[in-house]
């Protein structure tokens, strides 16, 4: 006896049936039991043909994964050309102006006499050249942060945080930033570039003094959470029609197949929650392998 007969219960039932000329149909029946005064049971209904609608469903299944495997491709190439744009700051830009700084230095050490106003403008130049140096290596570790694939998403997440406190004066808290919470390298890069906008975002609109981190893994899931002490995240915030990016900040966590919140803390500010599948760390000769078979 089914559960429909035994409680006089609607049946609605989606499934494949084979029709005329053998082609199978998609039908949606929905059916609802009667009991007879002989005391059998009749069910009066109506089967309707879904297969059309159920085409577009997997249709827009199917170009939902399309897009979802498009965004996860530019943001590939994205960051391929971040990295070679940073190589090439790094290493011909940096080079050059280190070479200059040496050079301008052997030229005022070469002055007879002492001809204070060039000595002067010597010193100067040699100052503006170290502006220079750091500022390329400042963008440079933007792009493309060596220190994410040489040491892990941890330490790259407290030099970044090193960076916003000189480049801001607010303090981050990172006593919680566990490096044993290492994830896979997609994972890493992903975490890394929210955490760049998160911070971002703080500096533009928060008004916040102090910015704690926590990096940790819990169950199968890797947890980082940016919590500030500022003016907090609106509903209003989170619906304005250019509010970019948190909404980048979301898919992307949905393309790891992760998650955002946003919460408020205590006593003020803002929490930003982010949960992502934890996946094993490549060791460095695997990584160097799947490097090489992906350019195969």
């Amino acid at each position: 006896m089914t559960a429909s007969e035994r409680d006089l219960s609607m049946v609605n039932w989606d499934g494949r049936i084979c029709g005329a000329g053998g082609a199978n149909l998609w039908v949606n029946l929905r059916s609802a039991p009667r009991r007879l005064d002989r005391g059998g049971i009749q069910w009066e209904g109506i089967v309707a043909n879904v297969t059309r609608s159920k085409r577009t469903e997997t249709e827009l299944r199917e170009s939902r994964q399309q897009l979802a495997e498009l965004s996860t491709h530019l943001e590939s190439a994205k960051e391929e050309e971040r990295e070679r744009i940073a190589r090439d700051i790094h290493d011909e830009l940096g080079g050059t102006l280190v070479a200059i700084k040496i050079e301008v230095s052997l030229l005022g050490a070469k002055l007879s006499g002492d001809p204070l106003l060039v000595r002067k403008r010597v010193r100067a130049i040699e100052g503006l050249i170290d502006e220079a140096i750091n500022t390329a290596g400042h963008v440079a570790r933007e792009l493309r942060p060596g220190i994410l694939k040489d040491f892990g998403l941890a330490a790259a997440i407290e030099c970044q945080a090193e960076d916003f406190f000189q480049r801001t004066g607010t303090t981050c808290d990172v006593s919680k930033v566990s490096h044993e919470a290492e994830p896979d390298e997609r994972t890493a890069l992903a975490l890394f570039r929210i955490f760049q906008e998160t911070l971002t975002n703080i500096a533009k609109h928060a008004r916040a003094s102090r910015v704690e981190i926590r990096l940790a893994g819990e169950g199968d899931d890797l947890l980082l959470e940016i919590a500030d002490d500022g003016c907090g995240i609106s509903d209003e915030d989170m619906a304005k029609p250019k509010s970019f990016g948190l909404r980048g900040i979301r898919e992307r966590m949905l393309g790891l197949g992760g998650s955002l919140e946003i919460r408020p803390n205590s006593p003020a500010g803002a929490r930003i929650v982010l949960r992502a599948p934890f996946g094993p760390c490549l060791a460095p000769q695997q990584y160097a392998a799947a490097e090489t078979a992906n350019t195969r």
